[in-house]
């Protein structure tokens, strides 16, 4: 008996799948595949688990999901319903935001690059905070939100170990700094950023990170008079069905006694975290139909109706492949599953365990498809796949 499914929203019933009350078989006959499933129940409770943590943890914390990761609007207004930011990197997810908040006051923008015009769409819809990845944006920042009247909140991100050309080396930029932030008064520099991409180690991934901005803030505090309130961790917590909640206790206990240890009360300090796959990851099922089973040099290889162009390299992290009308049997025999493209690249796993007896026009459930996959997806020989969302049984049809 297979039993983990990601998400307590996806259940066995004799041998079948059933999506937060919805047999399978109702969602292929109605609407045929591929289709992708979105589960908002699965999102609040992520959220709301990440938020317990952190107040157990934390006096002072917030949490911005990052909108690249999934923007379709189920996920967005789900996370507007939990009453938590969005983290923005561009212009065009500027414009998603507001579709659903009148304003921006509860994002963040970062991104690696930031035009004049990009700057002067945040400030004017009353950003939050504006994460700088070169000292020449404060220039600009400064002088829009002197035009419009306003100070803005500034957070530097600092350029880590694992990214070379992400972040300002604030260690060798120091006495700049120190002049600009004395020039433009327009701009509040409030805290420290830092991201690194999410890996399987991502318990050493966040402590190494937030070693690493703990050095800087000291060299900071030291050059410029000025008191850090905030850290933004940045995001790379793996998808939620990967870690449980201990994990995260251990983590932010963690993270806790080193800032205490370095002397940052954190009744004072205020924590940012970007999630992006944890929030959404193991809250999305594509279902696909297989079309061919092959062999190739002894080797099987089942062909599906839903490929790379669906679910890109971003978007592979912990993909699981069920068969829809029967989980409950043995999963032995190695196959390499493949999508529809006219490419030898349309790889999505090699040598993965499925039923032997597994046969053409079957189902396959693709669950932790979550991140990556919505917002990249490419019309390359095929159409857009339906996208439904069910919410405690009932199924709404985008």
């Amino acid at each position: 008996m297979i039993k983990n499914f990601t998400t307590r929203f996806i259940e066995e019933m004799d041998g079948k799948l059933v999506f937060d009350r919805v047999l399978y078989s109702d969602l292929v006959t109605k609407y045929k595949t591929p289709l992708f499933v979105i589960l908002p129940n699965a999102i609040r409770e992520n959220i709301n688990l990440l938020k317990n943590v952190l107040n157990d943890i934390f006096r002072n914390n917030e949490i911005f999901y990052s909108l690249k990761t999934n923007y379709h609007e189920t996920v967005v207004k789900t996370v507007k319903q939990e009453n938590i930011g969005v983290e923005l990197v561009s212009p065009f997810e500027m414009s998603i935001a507001l579709k659903y908040w009148p304003d921006l006051s509860n994002s963040i923008y970062g991104g690696l690059f930031k035009a004049p015009e990009y700057i002067q769409f945040a400030v004017s819809h009353q950003i939050k905070y504006i994460s700088v990845e070169s000292l020449s944006e404060i220039q600009y920042i400064h002088k829009i939100a002197k035009e419009n009247d306003v100070i803005q909140k500034i957070l530097l991100r600092v350029k880590s170990t694992n990214n070379r050309y992400l972040g300002i080396d604030i260690k060798k930029s120091i006495n700049t700094i120190k002049k600009i932030l004395e020039k433009y008064q327009n701009v509040a520099l409030c805290g420290l950023h830092i991201h690194t991409p999410t890996k399987k180690t991502f318990y050493k991934e966040f402590m190494n990170r937030t070693t690493e901005v703990l050095e800087v803030l000291s060299i900071l505090e030291s050059k410029i008079d000025t008191t850090i309130s905030t850290l933004n961790l940045g995001g790379g917590l793996p998808e939620s069905s990967t870690i449980q909640k201990n994990d995260l206790l251990k983590l932010f206990t963690t993270i806790k006694e080193l800032l205490e240890t370095k002397g940052y009360s954190t009744k004072k300090l205020n924590i940012i975290l970007e999630p992006g796959r944890f929030v959404v990851g193991n809250a999305c099922v594509f279902l696909s139909k297989i079309l061919d089973i092959r062999a190739v040099d002894e080797k099987k290889w089942v062909v599906l109706d839903v490929g790379t162009h669906h679910i890109p390299k971003f978007g592979k992290g912990e993909l699981r492949f069920f068969v829809a009308n029967n989980v409950a049997t043995s999963y032995d025999t190695r196959f390499s599953i493949i999508g529809p493209l006219p490419t030898e690249s349309d790889i999505l796993r090699k040598n993965y365990n499925l039923p032997n007896d597994i046969a053409v026009g079957s189902y396959i459930a693709i669950l932790n498809a979550g991140a990556y996959t919505f917002s990249m997806w490419r019309e390359f020989c095929t159409s857009r796949p339906k996208v439904i969302a069910i919410d405690s049984g009932s199924i709404k049809d985008h």
